[in-house]
């Protein structure tokens, strides 16, 4: 099938920039499931261990490195589907920027891919980015439901019931803004503008090879990504693209969104989460 669509000439990505960037994928080394206090709010956050499960959605290649305090180092991107099977797939991705201090690639480390409660997703997004010693944590909005607030006139999602209790979370509102009291916007918003921005990232990473893909999935997607005649992007009927556009969001964040990593020395450390002098992303 994959073969037969390639030939329509409306793919995404070239063929042979798939074929390379395929090369580093590998088996996890860890498959399971993170395990708090809690299955959701501040609770779920406190005393996490990783619980193996062979049928798991957390995929991991490389757990996070405690050893060592450095700033702007792992970034998590998440997309939120639905609980049904008919709905599209949650997908959470996780790059370590640890070697781009030495000129070298971010690498891909940790997914998590399944249906689930979109409540419950965000708070299991929130548990991975505190497992991975804080890290800037961006999920894309534009599917998330809303409620009114009990003050005011503004509407929240469960990203504004998050932020209280996780200090790294993906605001797009300006920073000018939120200095003037604004109210703070909560994660990355999908757009024509934006998508073509974080797709044309990955285009050139694959291309180039300047980030290390260990997942085969995201490279399937890759490879059924196709223009539609009205100009979209979109899977090829029968076939999904959550795990590729979500590769989108965290390679953009990596490569162009964040500072470079650094190593600074540590004022807060305890078992739920790691910060540190510089402040993070």
């Amino acid at each position: 099938m994959i073969e037969a669509f390639q030939s329509t000439g409306r793919t995404v990505f070239s063929p042979d920039y798939v074929a390379n960037i395929r090369k580093t994928c590998t088996k996890p080394d860890f498959i399971g499931e993170l395990i708090g206090n809690a299955q959701v709010g501040p609770d779920s956050l406190k005393n996490l261990t990783f619980k193996d499960n062979p049928r798991g959605n957390l995929w991991i290649w490389s757990k996070p490195d405690t050893e060592i305090t450095i700033a702007y180092r792992y970034c998590i991107f998440g997309d939120i589907g639905g609980r049904t099977e008919a709905a599209d797939y949650s997908v959470l991705r996780v790059i370590d920027r640890y070697w781009m201090m030495e000129a070298g690639k971010p690498e891909i480390v940790a997914s998590w891919w399944g249906h689930v409660d979109q409540d419950i997703f965000a708070w299991i997004a929130a548990q991975l980015a505190t497992f991975y010693c804080n890290a800037l944590l961006a999920i894309e909005t534009n599917s998330l439901r809303t409620r009114k607030a009990t003050e005011g006139d503004h509407f929240i999602t469960i990203l504004d019931e998050i932020a209280p209790h996780f200090s790294n979370l993906f605001a797009r509102t300006d920073p000018e803004k939120i200095r003037m009291k604004a109210p703070i916007k909560w994660g990355f918003h999908t757009n024509s503008g934006t998508k073509s921005l974080i797709i044309n990232t990955l285009n050139a990473a694959i291309r180039e090879c300047s980030y290390v893909e260990k997942d085969e999935r995201a490279c399937d997607e890759m490879d059924t990504l196709e223009y539609k005649v009205d100009g979209s992007i979109g899977a090829v009927d029968g076939s999904n693209d959550d795990i590729v556009i979500t590769t989108a969001g965290v390679v953009w964040l990596a490569l162009k969104y964040m500072s470079l990593p650094i190593i600074s020395v540590p004022f807060v450390t305890n078992k739920n989460i790691i910060q540190s002098e510089a402040s993070f992303g």
